[in-house]
């Protein structure tokens, strides 16, 4: 947050009377200030406040701390479902959901459960983030989900992606069409067609290869049925 500064006039700070005794104030960054002053007004700056001021969790390992799911909705993950969800029918295509991150954050994580890998080989999957117009800000890499690969909790790490809070895609994309991941969202298309139907917050993006993701979204078409998508958490 950029520096301000406003004033307050002496006569109107609580316990001040006016006059004598000071003001005693805080800048926005926890810094004390007082001002010893019997007349005018006081200048408060309010600074940044520091990383290092913020409350860090106490009583074990929390690793980057900061975390968010990928998903459709306002914030992202809605519910979460144990049932397994296939990537869908056709291979490579981008699936798009809207969301909205309420925070800034750098991140270098990207983390998906796979159910079930394929029967197949040279199968892969892969995450990614992009605005609201469609450019590529994270990609996660692709994720191995062919025949003999193991199953339960993929991690890629990448270089770090500082983000931003405002409205992302979350894309999802695999060249298997029978590999299956834990999802979140509804339990049924319901939820995710109501979330899309005055507006383009779940659609397909162009068509990716080898399960891999696009440098941009292109042209996106909103989807007959929105399924619920597969889940991803991203970390620092």
């Amino acid at each position: 947050m950029p520096n301000k500064e406003f004033l307050i006039p002496i006569s109107q700070v609580p316990g001040s009377g006016g006059s004598g005794g000071g003001v005693t104030s805080f800048t926005g960054d926890g810094s004390l200030i007082t001002n010893t002053a019997s007349t005018g007004a006081v200048t408060v700056t309010l600074g940044t406040l520091p990383e290092s001021a913020l409350p860090v969790p106490t009583g074990g390992n929390t690793a980057g701390v900061g975390s968010f799911w990928g998903g459709f909705g306002p914030l992202g993950v809605q519910v979460l479902y144990t049932t397994n969800a296939s990537a869908g029918a056709t291979a490579n295509q981008t699936y798009a959901y809207l969301f909205y991150l309420p925070f800034s954050i750098t991140i270098t994580r990207a983390s998906i459960y796979v159910a079930a890998v394929s029967a197949s080989t040279s199968q892969f999957a892969s995450v990614g983030l992009y605005t609201s117009s469609g450019t590529k800000l994270f990609d996660s890499g692709t994720f191995n989900v062919s025949t003999g690969q193991g199953t339960g909790v993929k991690t890629n790490t990448v270089a770090g992606v500082s983000l931003t809070p405002g409205f992302l895609y979350y894309v999802f994309t695999t060249n298997s069409t029978d590999a299956s991941f834990e999802y979140s969202g509804t339990n049924a298309a319901n939820g995710g067609n109501l979330f899309s139907a005055n507006g383009q917050r779940t659609a397909k993006g162009t068509a990716s290869t080898n399960g891999a993701q696009n440098t941009s979204l292109g042209t996106l078409t909103t989807t007959a049925t929105t399924t619920a998508p597969q889940m991803c958490l991203f970390e620092p």
